[in-house]
């Protein structure tokens, strides 16, 4: 969990406790709410702003502190950041099926998808049960022609792009 949203998870019982942090050092209810909050943080992320050349001390100064170190962590260790599944690329396999000739599907109307979709049939065999990605039925084999976009391809998130 990151510093934010431990933060946001914090605030919410806070405030329906009736419970503010004035922001003076020494207030009653902003010691408690400090107390609870640095409690609640993961131990190295306490440790390293319990450590810093001038500790912070009121709520406050925890909660800013502690996700400026938390963000700053996840930028310099990108491998446990909870961006990695979007810098990652991904390269998608082609997967062959095979159907026998003569059992072409004819494409399914809005009226018949939904028709379907309400008796609880099958998309592909119309059999009640099932749904068409768990039909048993064959399927056609699909390929794709070498310079063809929709085959197989290496998948890049949006934010690796430059332009």
């Amino acid at each position: 969990m990151t510093a934010v949203e431990y933060t946001t998870k914090f605030k919410l019982p806070a405030a329906q406790g009736n419970l503010k942090s004035s922001g003076n050092k020494g207030a009653t209810d902003d010691m408690l709410l400090r107390d609870i909050y640095i409690a609640g943080l993961n131990k190295p992320l306490r440790k390293e702003v319990e450590n810093e050349k001038e500790p912070p001390e009121t709520l406050s100064d925890w909660i800013t502190r502690s996700i400026a170190r938390d963000q700053q962590w996840r930028l310099n260790n990108p491998t446990s950041s909870t961006l990695l599944p979007l810098l990652k690329k991904t390269t998608v396999k082609a997967v062959k099926t095979t159907r026998t000739e003569g059992t072409r599907i004819a494409k399914l109307t809005d009226a018949e998808r939904e028709k379907l979709r309400r008796e609880g049939r099958c998309w592909y065999c119309r059999e009640q049960g099932h749904i068409s990605r768990d039909c048993s039925k064959p399927k056609p084999e699909r390929t794709f022609p070498l310079n063809s976009t929709a085959g197989p391809s290496t998948y890049r998130s949006p934010q690796n792009t430059s332009y």
